[in-house]
């Protein structure tokens, strides 16, 4: 849990809250992939499409973080990597 809060909040020092936020949805596509990798859950095309959605939206703030934009931090990149890390280890813990 330690490693979770700690990604996220140190996120908050190097992007903009509007970045950090958006990408803490990238956990709905972690548990997607890790309970349907470990726990063998099938899901629909629909559910499918859904996840793709939140992944074109994801991508976006991406884009406008690595320069389209000024980012709203100091470093915008390191600071949506954290998020996602900060994400994926949270999908891992309540996967386990």
């Amino acid at each position: 849990m330690f490693l979770i809060e700690t990604a996220i909040n140190e996120a908050f020092q190097f992007s903009s809250i509007t970045s950090v936020t958006i990408l803490d949805c990238a956990t709905v596509i972690w548990f997607i992939i890790l309970t349907w990798f470990f726990l063998g859950t099938t899901y629909s095309l629909w559910q499918f499409l859904g996840a793709a959605l939140c992944v074109s939206g994801l991508c976006l703030v991406l884009l406008y973080d690595f320069g389209v934009g000024d980012g709203g931090g100091t470093n915008p990149v390191l600071g949506d990597a954290l998020v996602i890390a900060g994400t994926c280890f949270f999908c891992i813990q309540q996967c386990w």
